[in-house]
């Protein structure tokens, strides 16, 4: 049997979205050319949309601010920053949707399930909730490069919590 070659445009993958967009993001860090940032939040955006997976939706959320950070246009600004926001408190409310079934325990993917969350709440300005998160996530004996993959994403969150809060004081 033959394999059709990959074409992610096209793809209702999850996974294939995600390495897509994982790809443009990197394009768009190494580049600074906008066209990367936004194919990076399309294909990012649609394997979110597909199942709701948190891995892209972590990243939406996170090229949409990046993207905000970089509008000169004030609305378009402000409709990236409530995308971002929108997204993670929808990755949250899933997140803690699986974690209330106690069929979740046996979920291999337990470590990114509070990593992600973790993240989710720094970024929403929930540093209580996020740290106890946190703790779970190292409390599973993370490898060194999740360790690595987590912190990144904390650093990142952790800015964009303390931008939301200081936006917040100044309006």
């Amino acid at each position: 049997m033959q394999q059709s070659p990959l074409d992610p445009e096209k793809s209702n993958d999850p996974e294939t979205r995600g390495i897509t967009g994982a790809m443009y993001k990197r394009l768009w860090l190494a580049t600074n050319q906008p066209g990367q940032l936004d194919m990076a939040i399309r294909h990012y955006r649609r394997g979110f949309e597909v199942r709701g997976d948190y891995y892209n939706g972590e990243n939406l959320a996170t090229c949409y601010d990046m993207r905000g950070a970089l509008q000169s246009d004030p609305d378009e600004a402000l409709f990236d920053r409530m995308s971002a926001r929108k997204t993670r408190e929808n990755i949250v409310a899933n997140l803690e949707r699986i974690l209330g079934d106690p069929a979740s325990a046996e979920r291999s993917d337990m470590k990114w399930i509070h990593a992600t969350l973790a993240n989710c709440l720094f970024a929403l300005g929930d540093s209580d909730t996020a740290s106890h998160h946190e703790e779970l996530f190292r409390a599973l004996d993370p490898a060194l490069w999740e360790i690595a993959t987590f912190e990144q994403g904390r650093e990142y969150a952790l800015a964009t919590g303390a931008a939301q809060k200081e936006r917040r004081r100044d309006e």
